[in-house]
């Protein structure tokens, strides 16, 4: 059982180590982010709790100016009212994005259970190793679903948006969860391995 737990605690320890780095993206690290936004001569860096030149915080707004809303005009030329505006030019700040800024804290989360299972690997403890090796990989898992979702919808409208010059493009700090996503795929796999020979030898001795 040692010979795939180790490797499996092995990948955990460096799952744990990207999601760490993840964790403290910008505006703590602002090498690493989850979407970079260019306005003007402004390079903004958007990470777990905060984003360029701010204070992290659980959840939070993103720039109104990088995606103004603007007022549809109908085909009359009558402007109707400011309820009626353009899905891809809206505010950035809506209800659904501002809570999907908040499940950024999974990364975190994914990190610390990451860290137990690396822990419970290298101690050679089959249940936990198990256990945690599982809930790390699917907390990776939602942690990296929701925030393709949540920025996949911001660059989708600072790129959509009129009369700005804003760009955006995805940052590293995605790619770091998948690469994390992947090493807990595998030490999962491995773990699980480990523990079925494990199983399988005890019987047959």
């Amino acid at each position: 059982m040692a010979n795939f737990m180790l490797p499996g605690a092995l990948l955990a320890a460096a799952a744990a180590i990207l999601l760490i780095f993840v964790s403290v993206s910008s505006p703590t690290w602002n090498n690493i982010f989850f979407l970079q936004a260019v306005s003007g001569s402004d390079v903004i860096h958007f990470g777990c709790f905060g984003f360029t030149g701010t204070g992290t915080s659980f959840g939070y707004f993103f720039p109104s100016n990088l995606a103004p809303e603007s007022v549809l005009v109908h085909s009359s030329g009558i402007t109707p009212s400011s309820t009626t505006l353009s899905n891809s030019t809206s505010s950035l700040n809506t209800d659904v994005v501002h809570n999907l800024t908040k499940t950024l804290f999974l990364h975190p989360l994914a990190a610390g259970f990451a860290g137990f299972a690396a822990i419970a690997g290298f101690a050679i403890h089959r249940v936990a190793a198990i256990f945690f090796t599982t809930l790390a990989f699917l907390t990776t898992l939602v942690a990296w679903v929701l925030s393709m979702v949540l920025f996949g919808i911001v660059r989708h409208r600072i790129r959509d948006a009129e009369g700005t010059d804003s760009a955006s493009q995805y940052g590293n700090a995605e790619w770091l969860t998948l690469g994390a996503l992947v090493a807990l795929l595998l030490a999962w796999w491995l773990v699980l391995f480990g523990a079925f020979c494990s199983h399988r030898h005890r019987h047959r001795y």
